[in-house]
């Protein structure tokens, strides 16, 4: 391999994902020079749109904007492009915010090492312990109860009873697809992909990032740099850093699980979700969940089905030969769907466990993790290495807009710095 030496930079963002690039923009703004590397071929992380088989974009990776006070409305907003609220994914009783500070004041809290699943079954009060429950199923997107940490879900209810907004409770779509958010950010911004980073070095002058190429290797030096891979490409040490990570950085990072999430979608003629509810929760041993992606304004004349499996039902589903991962899953959807001459014009499915670039989909806390992991996630190292993504967020983790609030937080912290040191030579 050849190898040669970019000039050097500010400061340098490790993914081009949406929390690389609101890193990126908030840095750029500010008026340092800044360099985003991405290894895939194509921006936008774990956001995955599609635009064929269907007569809409799909999207194989993340598609919803959770709640109403989504920072990334604002930006969709300002760029005219239309968003669709669509509801959510569980209805709460009118007072439940109410009733549930009481219960969590009224309430132990739990231990380190304690399930979520083991905490309910220790709270006395048939009453509290229903409330509890419907608290905890209502946080969108986590692992089994007895796979979940009762400390961390516990902190998510404060979190959400202080900023006055459930994540299930209202969800909107972007018709137009919602890896634009990405196009948005990245418009203007020094980006280069299919550069794969393979070790980040603190010299000290800043940090050298070692990538490859299209067959070269290439140096990058800096004063800064962000780190934002996913969790999963952490745990699997496919980037060495040198000197070493601090022993609690490793720690968090291996506390820190990333979900196995499968998405299959169907696309079918037709309307043809006989339910009343759009999103169904299923008890089926590989479908966590099912919805359509039908809702006001959308192209008639067909139906996308997501068949959604997360935690054990994802892994139970990747058991199976690859080839017989769709028959089993249309299987399952005839099903549910009550209609077994359903055949679809078009499917397809995405494991994030396989990808490489991902190796997992977004991050969970199971028992015994620290409350404190993402927060020390995010914690810089020496002034020159810092850290974004939707793992390292303390608030609204596992979404897009909490790994864009996590680029801009890393960006923050970056301009904290004295600027002299700032200045590339």
């Amino acid at each position: 391999m050849s190898e040669h030496s970019y000039s050097r930079t500010d400061v340098i963002v490790i993914g081009a994902g949406v929390a690389g690039l609101s890193a990126a923009c908030s840095l750029r703004e500010a008026g340092l020079d800044v360099l985003v590397l991405e290894a895939r071929d194509r921006i936008g992380g774990r956001i995955l749109t599609l635009r064929e088989g269907a007569t809409r974009p799909v999207e194989l990776g993340a598609e919803f904007l959770h709640t109403a006070q989504n920072p990334l409305l604002e930006i969709f907003e300002d760029a005219g492009t239309a968003t669709v609220g669509v509801g959510g994914t569980r209805t709460l009783p009118e007072g439940f915010d109410a009733q549930l500070a009481a219960t969590l004041d009224s309430l132990a809290a739990p231990d380190r090492a304690q399930p979520a699943s083991n905490y309910l079954a220790a709270i006395s009060s048939e009453d509290d312990r229903a409330l509890m429950t419907e608290a905890f199923e209502a946080q969108t997107g986590r692992e089994s109860l007895r796979r979940t940490s009762a400390a961390d879900a516990i902190k998510e209810l404060h979190l959400e009873l202080e900023h006055g907004e459930f994540m299930s409770t209202y969800n909107s779509r972007v018709p137009e697809g919602l890896d634009l958010i990405t196009t948005f950010l990245a418009e203007d911004l020094p980006l280069q992909i299919s550069t794969r980073v393979e070790r980040i070095v603190r010299t000290d002058n800043g940090v050298s990032v070692i990538a490859s190429a299209g067959g070269a290797v290439q140096i990058f030096d800096a004063s800064r740099v962000v780190v934002t891979l996913p969790l999963g490409v952490l745990k699997n040490n496919d980037v060495q850093f040198e000197p070493p990570l601090p022993d609690d950085k490793v720690q968090a990072i291996h506390e820190t699980i990333s979900l196995d999430i499968v998405k299959v979608l169907f696309v079918f003629d037709g309307d043809v979700w006989p339910l009343d509810e759009e999103f169904k929760h299923t008890d089926d041993d590989i479908v966590s969940a099912l919805w359509h992606s039908t809702y006001g304004g959308a192209p008639g004349g067909e139906t996308v089905v997501v068949a959604w499996a997360v935690g054990d039902e994802a892994r139970q589903l990747m058991s199976l030969r690859a080839p017989d991962v769709l028959p089993e899953m249309l299987g399952r959807v005839r099903k549910h769907l009550g209609n077994t001459a359903l055949n679809p014009t078009f499917a397809t499915y995405h494991s994030w466990l396989s990808d490489p670039y991902a190796r997992g989909a977004y991050s969970h806390l199971p028992p015994g993790a620290s409350p404190d992991a993402r927060l020390r996630l995010a914690q810089a190292i020496d002034g020159r290495v810092f850290w974004a993504g939707e793992a390292t967020a303390e608030w609204r983790p596992r979404t897009v807009h909490g790994a864009y609030l996590s680029g801009m937080r890393a960006a923050a912290e970056i301009l904290a710095e004295e600027p002299a040191r700032l200045v590339s030579n």
